[in-house]
């Protein structure tokens, strides 16, 4: 904002015109285009679905790099600029991380904090569940290797394909 004699001129609000990719890992980039945005690096907070990211660049005030936060939401991607109004982009998606894995490799075998074990499973083992955020899910294909196993987990059923089988990866 400046004020010229008596004249206000207010400096453009920021507005986002889109942003790329449209989903994200956490610790991953997100470009987002649009106005406005300035050149203060300090000024400009990125949330994705509410929760707060790490502003990594902002060039010629029409692009910002951040990071995805960990615990981050789908929804909207929210820039605030001190002193402007907040300017919102829905259509976010966050993908979380599928943070351990559970096959049959030697009878059980679990991945996670703390396994060190260098022999890993390989294409000839069956997947037995996964833990997607806070929830453990099955397979389907032998909850009771689960259950002998002490953990816990959400029955289900999925399909697996082979990358070489699917078009458009």
């Amino acid at each position: 904002m400046v004020l010229l004699g008596t004249t206000l001129i207010l400096s453009g609000q920021p507005t986002i015109s889109n942003f790329s990719p449209s989903s994200q890992l956490p610790g991953k980039n997100v470009e987002i285009l649009g106005t406005n945005f300035g050149s203060t690096l300090s000024a400009i907070t990125v949330k994705f679905g509410g929760v707060t990211g790490t502003t990594v660049s902002v060039t010629s005030g029409n692009k910002i790099v951040a990071t995805v936060p960990s615990g981050a939401n789908s929804g909207n991607i929210t820039v605030s600029i001190t002193s402007q109004s907040d300017v919102n982009k829905s259509g976010f998606i966050f993908i979380q991380e599928i943070n351990q894995l559970y096959t049959d490799f030697s009878g059980y075998w679990t991945s996670g904090v703390g396994n060190l074990n260098a022999t890993h499973p390989d294409l000839s083992h069956n997947l037995l569940g996964f833990k997607y955020g806070n929830t453990t899910y099955s397979t389907g294909v032998s909850d009771g290797t689960l259950t002998n196993n002490s953990v816990n987990f959400t029955a289900a059923e999925w399909n697996a394909f082979p990358l070489d089988s699917v078009t458009g990866v």
